[in-house]
Order: structure tokens, then C-alpha cells, then sequence
């Protein structure tokens, strides 16, 4: 099955933005209200998240839009998303991130890459018995490109499935309707130009590595 073309994929992102403003306001207006809010620091962090993506759907209505991006900060809020679902699953979120890391593109869309890669990361730990998993996510750069990598050592993708894990509607969760993967690697290549490979086997578990070229308006580090 051929990969989705870029007008169907501005077509899904389109509708995955629109799908997801309401739910989020309606999410938003739940826990602002909730007394129970007061002394919670998961749901705290989480709402400040959300406030930060559902802002950033809004604009992001308008395709043209692109600025500045703090890596470390979209690090930060993808990790501050997904809390809530690590500490349930009982992983830890390690980040080492170089400072001063920026690329210019489309918020959204990396942090929309990010949560993704981050959020499998955790679900390949859900078939392991690991007393401390640990999900890694690093970010270094070079003069001409950032490196993003997301490191599980959970069970691993075999070579049979590897070949189809980019296939639209491919999935190995018993959950989910296998476009996650597809979405993002049109991101990675329409809206950044980069690439994004994985290495995997059983021992050393998962690694997704992301590389994103600079582009001219990238701010200098």
C-alpha cells in the first residue's frame, strides 16, 4: 500500500485539529472547575499541556504559520502530556537534551511528532515484566540538523513486522487504527524534510531516530 499523498495528509491533519479542539476545551472546562484539582500535580501539569496544545491546534488552523520551535520545551510538554499514562504504565521519562536546541517549522506538527513516538514508546512496555522500564528520549544537533532519538527496551519489533510498521492502517497494538506511524513520517517529511528510522532486536530493545535539517530561518544556538 502506497504511503498517503501530501493534499490526503493536510486533509487528515485538518480534521484531526478540528476533532480535537472540542474535546479538549470540554476537558479543560471539566478540570478547571474540579475542586479536586487543587494539590494534584499530575493533573496540574497536564492541564497546562493541554492549554499549550489546544492553543496551539487554534492557530495552527491557518496551514501557512511557522516559528520558531524550542526543542526542549516541545520535549517537555510531550512528557508533561503523556505523565499521567507513564506513571500508570509505571515508566520513567529520562530526557537529555543539548540546550539551546531550535528548529523552525509548524509547533504543533513536532509536537504532534513527539507525543506519538513518545506515547508508542511507553505502550511497547506493556507486554514486559521490567522492574524499572524507562523510556529515553535524546536530542543533540549538529551545524546542519537536529537528531531526535526515543529509546524503549521493551520487546522489540521483529524484522517481519518492521517492513510494515510505516504502512497506513498497519498496526501490532490490539488497539488503534494504525496511522500513527504514517502520520508521522509525512510530518517528519512534508512540514521538516527530515527522516525517521528505527533499529530494533530483542536485547537493546527500540530506537526511532528522527533527523531534522535546518532550515535558514533556524534560529542560531
Amino acid at each position: 500500500m502506497n504511503l498517503i499523498t501530501q493534499a490526503e495528509l493536510g486533509q487528515l491533519y485538518t480534521g484531526v485539529l478540528h476533532d480535537l479542539s472540542s474535546p479538549l476545551t470540554a476537558v479543560l472546562f471539566h478540570l478547571g472547575t474540579e475542586h479536586a484539582l487543587s494539590g494534584n500535580n499530575i493533573l496540574t501539569e497536564t492541564l497546562t499541556h493541554i492549554k499549550q496544545l489546544l492553543q496551539l491546534a487554534r492557530r495552527s488552523h491557518n496551514p501557512s504559520i511557522c516559528g520558531t520551535i524550542s526543542v526542549t520545551e516541545s520535549i517537555q510538554n510531550a512528557q508533561g502530556l503523556l505523565s499521567h499514562k507513564a506513571l500508570s504504565s509505571g515508566v520513567r521519562i529520562s530526557t537529555y537534551v543539548e540546550q539551546s536546541i531550535f528548529l523552525y517549522g509548524k509547533q504543533l506538527a513536532f509536537q504532534q511528532i513527539l507525543t506519538n513516538l513518545l506515547s508508542n514508546a511507553i505502550d511497547a512496555y506493556m507486554e514486559t515484566n521490567l522492574t524499572t522500564p524507562t523510556v529515553t528520549i535524546t536530542a543533540t544537533q549538529t551545524a546542519s540538523a537536529v537528531v531526535i532519538t526515543v529509546h524503549d527496551k521493551g520487546v522489540g519489533i521483529s524484522k517481519q513486522k518492521m517492513k510494515h510498521i510505516f504502512t497506513p492502517l498497519y498496526t501490532t497494538k490490539n488497539s488503534g487504527n494504525g496511522l500513527g506511524l504514517t502520520l508521522i513520517k509525512q510530518l517528519i517529511i512534508f512540514e521538516f524534510s527530515g527522516t525517521i528510522s528505527v533499529k530494533s532486536d530483542p536485547a537493546n530493545g527500540t530506537y526511532f531516530i528522527v533527523k531534522i535539517p535546518k532550515s535558514k530561518n533556524s534560529p542560531q544556538s
